[in-house]
């Protein structure tokens, strides 16, 4: 014959209404360490959901970093090849020009 619940309740020792009790603040237990899980999944997902969203727009910085890096380094070796052209000098005004004369030592 197989095993029925009275069967299975007459192996405690202690009487029905406290296994009942034992057994409903287990399931109390489960169900809300379950929604703990829960709610600590959802906050993991969110984190993970943000990080992706930071790490992609980092990544699209970086992109922009190296064209303008790769961009800068062809400018750089256009200057590179022009020769260095100086502007000439304007004339100096006639006070400054007097004024820049050497004193004979006294």
């Amino acid at each position: 014959m197989g095993t029925s619940s009275f069967m299975r309740v007459a192996e405690y020792k202690s009487p029905i209404r406290v296994v009942a009790g034992v057994l409903l603040r287990s399931r109390q237990t489960h169900q809300r360490r379950g929604r703990e899980m829960a709610r600590v999944i959802e906050d993991l997902q969110r984190n993970e959901e943000q990080q992706c969203r930071v790490m992609a727009n980092q990544d699209q910085e970086l992109a922009e970093m190296r064209r303008e890096m790769s961009q800068l380094r062809i400018e750089n070796q256009q200057w590179r090849q022009q020769p260095v052209v100086l502007p000439e000098d304007p004339p100096l005004p006639r006070r400054v020009a007097l004024s820049a004369k050497v004193r004979p030592p006294n």
